[in-house]
């Protein structure tokens, strides 16, 4: 299925603690025209779980919104996906994987610095980003103080 609407939460994430890390991810989707309603739906895969077996839905929401916060999510492999409404038509907007991981290295790669300075927050928004955590280093992003830098960096990839 296609994941190109599909933004985040990509790749692995981090299991958070709301601080450092976001305590449940944030599904952000790339707004369509004309939609309506998102629908958002979470499945855990089994460990060693075919292509083709479904796994567990684990949480569904709809909202107006393109941007849904879900819940926390315990380590594991997840798939998640979307549809939108609009129109009185349904559209699937495909599906994405992504690994929720236990925080010990990853939480290494981020700084121990005070959670709002923003120096801190760049150096972790750094580390994260170059680590392969994206998602998280989007969440931290987001405690930086309103600007062009933050804004450029939480926007919707290209």
């Amino acid at each position: 299925a296609s994941e190109a609407p599909l933004l985040f939460p990509r790749g692995s994430v981090v299991a958070g603690d709301g601080a450092l890390f976001a305590a449940a991810p944030v599904f952000e989707i790339a707004p369509q025209l004309r939609a309506t309603d998102y629908r958002v739906e979470v499945r855990q895969l089994p460990i060693g779980a075919s292509a083709f077996e479904p796994g567990r839905v684990v949480w569904t929401e709809t909202s107006s919104a393109a941007v849904l916060i879900g819940p926390a999510l315990e380590p594991g492999r997840y798939e998640w996906s979307a549809r939108a409404t609009g129109d009185g038509i349904d559209v699937d907007l495909g599906a994405r994987s992504v690994s929720i991981v236990a925080a010990g290295s990853a939480a290494t790669a981020a700084a121990d610095g005070e959670v709002s300075d923003p120096t801190a927050v760049r150096a972790d928004v750094r580390a994260l980003h170059a680590a392969g955590f994206v998602t998280d280093a989007r969440h931290r992003a987001r405690a930086l103080p309103p600007g062009e830098e933050r804004d450029e960096y939480l926007a919707p990839p290209r």
